[in-house]
């Protein structure tokens, strides 16, 4: 289904498989919305608070196998309080994995039946429907190759990371799944099951095929089914010497450090792989990917001193003083 002339939707929901580029996706998406003066706001998924699932609560019924009683009937609530809060003033949340992947993967695991899984999905749609919801979908036609690219991606311990949590579960128990086979088999099984949900859903849904599309296209594709202006939005520029900016900040109360380099365009998060910090303002930027900001502090010589890390994330630390 495609989205009609208008209005914008109040929705858009980011949905795929790990590693698919969910998170860059949707922040991105944010931040082409507000250029082009849309009042938009992204929710990332481990943000808390979160307007419907607060991520600790669903990683622990992840790990422990338990969900807590009267989770989904909240999470209903939540879709339906915050489709009202979008009317007025008139707003388009970006919802990155809230609405399928968050939801689907405990009762899942759990060895939830495909119909009462896609029941609640059909409810979470009829609550948010006033808010016009459009749904993005990032897909990947073989689950099993897709594991095998974000474990290169991210490095070994999210393979393991995820072949012990599916191995745990009682989906692989009864099943009598185990290991690597276990994880594919399980991420085979969910997509198919969203197909099924997605193609049920009466709303309109963008699907992207990301073994076709170069990720750095993402953003344009969705614009341009979004109905943005096809001009350019204006892309702010930092005042500040992206050298200066440059170097190594650590946590005053701990040993953590950020190692920010210069590329000479831009700022960047050294990591494998590194991340791109966004400029937001002179000395603002945006981690890409995160809910996090990066203020960088001058001194009285105006030299950068220190940095003042902002972000919904738990035990996030604040200020980290440049080395």
């Amino acid at each position: 289904m495609t989205i009609p002339n208008s209005p914008l939707p109040g929705l858009v929901l980011v949905e795929g498989l790990p590693g698919t580029g969910k998170s860059t996706t949707s922040h991105l998406l944010s931040l082409r919305l507000k250029r082009h003066g849309v009042n938009a706001r992204w929710y990332y998924e481990h943000e808390t608070p979160h307007p419907v699932f607060e991520y600790p609560e669903v990683q622990q019924a992840l790990d422990h196998g338990q969900l807590r009683p009267g989770l989904f009937e909240d999470a209903l609530g939540n879709w339906r309080a915050l489709a009202r809060s979008l009317d007025s003033p008139p707003a388009c949340a970006v919802i990155e994995s809230s609405f399928l992947q968050t939801a689907i993967h405990p009762m899942l695991l759990l060895d939830f039946d495909g119909e009462r899984i896609g029941e609640y999905a059909r409810q979470a749609a009829q609550a948010i429907e006033t808010a016009r919801p459009a749904l993005v979908l990032l897909r990947h036609p073989d689950p099993g190759e897709a594991l095998h690219q974000v474990a290169a991606l991210r490095g070994d311990w999210f393979l393991d990371f995820l072949i012990g949590r599916v191995n745990r579960s009682r989906f692989a128990q009864h099943r009598g799944l185990e290991g690597l086979e276990a994880a594919i088999h399980y991420l085979r099984h969910y997509q198919a099951l969203v197909d099924r949900i997605v193609a049920q859903l009466a709303m309109p849904v963008l699907p992207l095929p990301v073994d076709q599309i170069p990720k750095a296209e993402f953003v344009d594709r969705i614009a341009n089914w979004l109905g943005l202006p096809e001009t350019p939005p204006v892309v702010p520029c930092p005042s500040a010497d992206l050298d200066a900016l440059a170097g190594t900040y650590r946590d005053t109360g701990s040993q953590d450090c950020y190692h920010i380099v210069s590329n000479g365009t831009e700022l960047l998060v050294d990591g494998a792989p590194p991340t791109p910090l966004i400029p937001t303002g002179a000395l603002r930027f945006e981690l890409l990917g995160t809910c996090v900001h990066f203020d960088f502090l001058p001194a009285a010589d105006r030299s950068i001193q220190a940095l003042d890390c902002i972000g919904n994330l738990p035990g996030l630390a604040r200020q980290w003083v440049k080395q």
